[in-house]
């Protein structure tokens, strides 16, 4: 049978472990809860401000080539312009002629028709051709924001007259200007030829249109008729 003094020196032991469990559970269980949970929210919002901090930077880059970026965006607006935009066209061809000698014999912007999304082609390793794509910044946007509703082809005939090297320079310079010019078929004299011998030529191409969705082609440029010979 155990002493008094046992007795009560086992008694006191209980007693400080029931006031310590009291205290974890009322104060210091709680608390660590309290500081647990805070960390926990300051890791979020660390996050979420380094996230900020990743956009923000980026539009400060921005900003700071906004200008560049402007005049990337006029001279790809004047490659492909908003509007057919004929009379422009008509007059870079003037140029053409006069700075390479040759005269245009035939001028035909005739067929106006909206760009048809082609249908999907099924290959071996397309989900790598997709992957590669994917990888491509803006590239996924930029295909899916051109539509029949908005881009417009413009399908287009000449006739070149003139020296060999003058025909060849305008072609060059034609598909190398302000407006965007697909060349899709030529037709020329056979046989070789001097730099100075004269050689008519025909080809064929496309111009193309991307509306402003603002609004859309004005009806009078709608559908471009052939120009006079120069």
């Amino acid at each position: 049978m155990l002493s008094n003094t046992r007795f009560a020196a086992l008694l006191t032991v209980i007693v400080i472990l029931a006031l310590l469990a009291g205290t974890w559970f009322v104060g210091i269980g709680p608390r660590l809860a309290e500081v647990a949970a805070a960390d926990n929210e300051r890791a979020t919002v660390e996050g979420q401000n380094a996230a900020h901090q990743a956009e923000l930077d980026r539009l400060i880059g921005i900003d700071a080539n906004l200008s560049t970026l402007e005049a990337e965006l006029a001279e790809l607006r004047l490659a492909i312009p908003g509007t057919p935009e004929t009379s422009v066209f008509y007059r870079q061809l003037d140029a053409i002629a006069a700075a390479t000698g040759v005269r245009f014999t035939d001028i035909s912007l005739t067929n106006v028709a909206a760009y048809e999304t082609p249908e999907a082609v099924v290959i071996d390793d397309g989900a790598e051709a997709e992957a590669e794509v994917d990888q491509i910044p803006g590239l996924a946007e930029a295909l899916a924001a051109v539509s029949a509703d908005n881009f417009l082809i413009i399908d287009a005939q000449f006739g070149l007259a003139g020296s060999y090297a003058g025909v060849m320079d305008a072609l060059s310079m034609l598909q190398t200007g302000e407006r965007f010019v697909l060349v899709s078929g030529l037709n020329i004299e056979e046989g070789l030829r001097g730099p100075d011998e004269a050689v008519s030529a025909n080809f064929t191409g496309q111009l193309f249109v991307l509306l402003d969705s603002t609004g859309v082609a004005p009806a009078a440029e709608a559908t471009p008729e052939a120009a006079p010979a120069a």
